[in-house]
């Protein structure tokens, strides 16, 4: 080894690196999160000494266009990477694929047993995305890296930047579903509703090899890239040139206020739960006038179209919540849900399931207003709940059920529930163990998680990610994950960081024993009355923490997270660190008034907790008497 230069990085996500010089070539040596200042971690030799011993190294590449639907078309650009493996062991395996113009395309992820030897492992690159990008040439893959999975502190092994550079390809040899071929088009609706259209229609085309069963989904976006509306079509589709409608609500169109072009974006087609292409741009529209998707109020009825009132003498509303037609405008009576589609009301059913298929059909399911498990789900491979398109407004009651996962990385993000783009959702009284992720929201906002059990996960318990905003994270158990309890961040694999992920609130959880309780990234949050302890190297962790704020946590490892009543004393770190327990008949009083619903708790829920990390509960305050009747 002839250099050792300067030591970058301090993110949680991004690993510290040295860099070494070592037989011609540089290469990084990872150091441990926190080696800095922990006695028990690795120190910088013992990196330089272990990356000297590598149990896998990057040897040789080939590549091919593989068709698997037989029509001529490559459905992945496949990478073989051999390794020479000297220990045998579970490994992750991941790469980035850039056009010539170094742009990037895809990013894969695999893992794999490799036996002792030399190994060969796929990656396998996304024809659609490739297609997509519109450019030819030679594909370059970069930022390779093989991680060993079984050691204790996860850190790459190898790592290449550049390591190889593919055949030339044309672009237009990838295969593709959509087309390119749109046509709008709007519903005329009823004369009597004042209004000029109902929908905004987009026909899409595609050209479905296969027939089967497909999920067509995408957002409608304004002049000034502001989300108006989803629309969504389950289709059975034979093979050959098909269209599919999607139809957006004139509704929400209407409350856009937004005159003007419409872009039809995040267009989305999967078969069997796989994204078989995607377009982030697909379609403009024609200008529209928003106010000629207005239904007005009723000449003859009550005009407060929020509480859904409409006329009873036009044959196309309800009234007073008694159904007639069109609830998407009015309000179905209590404990009915409106099906928006048909535009009538609906009594909704506890429908119940056994396993992931079962429950994501029916979450799928409009007439499932509450969809609950009733039996555990064990060492299941690849994502548990899949992002179940018609996943809103939704509860799914696991009912202390377990979903249990392989512990095997086999599917991106490897999650137990993975949720994009949905919102108003409740996630309750579900055990979620070895999965990389417990659950994991992805540009999903409103939805509540609530009293879940988060256990053993190798990545993160709770993962918020890109722009999820005013999501729920109540009363749940979030234990012994690998690398944090909860992340919330706004930034992506590259590194790039965007504001977003605003308003979540996390409040009365139990975060112990992972290795970062709470972390943060390029996010808003509202963190109050968690127990956050006994994480290995922080309890709460961020680079910065924009405008997060709370009060009553506690916890003994702060790391620049300071509760509100602690920051006003001119303090630093968790409040209810320095607090006493329950002590007098004022304290039972008020423990009792929270119990029933009166009023919440004016302290930290630890203080009133006599049972060390359980729920605040009748026994406590049983113990809390019987402590003054006994010490006085």
């Amino acid at each position: 080894a002839v250099k050792i230069f300067d030591y970058v990085g301090n993110s949680y996500f991004s690993y510290p690196a040295a860099g070494l010089k070592y037989d011609g070539k540089y290469r990084l040596v990872y150091l441990p999160f926190g080696f800095e200042s922990a006695s028990k971690q690795y120190t910088l030799m013992d990196r330089i000494i272990k990356w000297l011993l590598q149990s896998a190294t990057f040897k040789n590449y080939a590549n091919y266009g593989e068709d698997t639907d037989c029509n001529g078309l490559h459905n992945y650009l496949v990478i073989n990477v051999t390794l020479n493996v000297s220990n045998a062991g579970n490994y992750t395996i991941g790469g980035y694929l850039f056009d010539p113009n170094l742009k990037h395309i895809d990013d894969y992820e695999t893992n794999r047993y490799l036996g002792a030897g030399m190994q060969t492992v796929q990656l396998k690159f996304k024809g659609y995305k490739i297609y997509n990008n519109g450019v030819s040439g030679n594909y370059q893959l970069k930022f390779l890296t093989v991680e060993n999975v079984d050691d204790v502190y996860k850190y790459p092994v190898d790592y290449a930047i550049n390591p190889y550079i593919t055949s030339s390809y044309s672009y237009v040899t990838f295969d593709r579903t959509f087309t390119g071929n749109y046509k709008e088009s709007t519903e005329n609706i009823y004369e009597e509703e004042c209004a000029k259209y109902r929908y905004l229609t987009i026909n899409v085309s595609v050209n479905i090899t296969s027939p089967g069963n497909y999920m067509i989904s995408g957002e409608l976006y304004d002049n000034n890239s502001l989300f108006i509306t989803k629309a969504g079509n389950f289709t059975y589709l034979n093979s050959g040139i098909q269209t599919v409608k999607l139809n957006f609500k004139g509704f929400d169109i209407y409350h856009n206020e937004a005159n003007g072009k419409y872009y039809l974006k995040a267009l989305l087609i999967k078969n069997i739960g796989e994204t078989i292409d995607y377009k982030e741009t697909a379609y403009t529209t024609t200008p529209y006038n928003y106010g000629h998707f207005k239904i007005a109020v009723c000449s003859d009825g009550n005009n407060s179209i929020v509480d859904g009132q409409c006329s009873i003498t036009k044959p196309k509303y309800c009234l007073n919540g008694t159904l007639i037609d069109n609830c998407s405008l009015c309000r179905c009576q209590n404990g009915q849900i409106c099906n928006t589609s048909k535009g009538s009301c609906y009594t909704p059913i506890q429908c119940n399931c056994s396993d992931c298929s079962d429950c994501t059909n029916q979450l799928n399911n409009n007439s499932c207003a509450i969809v609950v498990l009733k039996q555990n789900i064990t060492n299941y491979s690849g994502i548990c709940i899949n992002n179940p398109i018609n996943f809103t407004n939704r509860i799914f009651d696991c009912q202390g059920h377990s979903i249990d996962g392989n512990d095997i990385f086999d599917s991106l993000p490897d999650a137990g529930i993975y949720l994009n783009g949905e919102q108003n959702n409740t996630i309750r009284n579900c055990v979620i163990t070895d999965f990389a992720y417990g659950i994991y929201l992805n540009s999903s906002s409103n939805n509540t998680i609530i009293s879940n059990t988060l256990n053993s996960n190798n990545k993160s318990g709770i993962y918020i990610f890109n722009n999820s905003n005013f999501n729920q994270i109540l009363n749940n158990q979030i234990l012994n994950n690998n690398e944090s309890g909860i992340t919330i961040s706004n930034c992506n694999s590259l590194g790039n960081c965007y504001v977003g992920n605003s308003n979540n609130t996390i409040k009365r959880n139990k975060i112990l024993n992972n290795t970062v309780g709470i972390f943060s990234n390029a996010s808003n949050s509202i963190i109050n009355n968690n127990v956050v302890s006994n994480n290995t190297n922080f309890d709460f962790y961020s680079p910065y923490w924009y405008l997060s704020y709370g009060d009553n946590n506690y916890c003994e490892k702060a790391d620049g997270w300071n509760d509100t009543s602690m920051k006003n004393a001119g303090k630093t770190g968790c409040s209810c660190k320095y607090q006493d327990r329950a002590k007098d008949i004022f304290d039972a009083v008020e423990m009792l008034e929270y119990l029933s619903g009166q009023k919440d708790l004016s302290k930290c829920d630890i203080y009133y907790n006599l049972n060390e990390y359980d729920e605040v509960d009748l026994l406590d305050v049983f113990n809390l008497i019987d402590k003054i009747v006994t010490e006085g």
